[in-house]
């Protein structure tokens, strides 16, 4: 790959392929929500409210095991509920939307 310190011209020239295709479908995407951009908040909103429940999960998951170990987190298990509380959040004004 590239960042492997492997440069051959074969692998360099199948990330520049691969560095068009993704711009393409982002400049598609780009397109897309400047054309409709109520359904491009929506669809941020919802990977937003996603990943910061997915956040909240993980790091409450980490918060517990830490206190199995003897450890304090108390900073994790504050920052869980936060995240947690957002993404719930962003999903609860979604759904009024809607």
């Amino acid at each position: 790959m590239l960042f492997t310190g492997n440069f051959s011209k074969e692998n360099l020239i199948k990330s520049k392929k691969r560095f068009y295709a993704v711009g393409g479908i982002m400049l598609l995407l780009g397109f897309l929500s400047l054309s409709m951009p109520l359904m491009a908040s929506f669809a941020i909103e919802t990977l937003l409210g996603g990943l910061l429940l997915a956040i909240g999960i993980c790091q409450a998951i980490n918060a517990f095991k830490a206190f199995g170990d003897g450890e304090k987190p108390w900073h994790s298990i504050f920052m869980a509920i936060i995240s947690f509380a957002a993404g719930a959040i962003f999903y609860s004004i979604r759904s009024q939307v809607l």
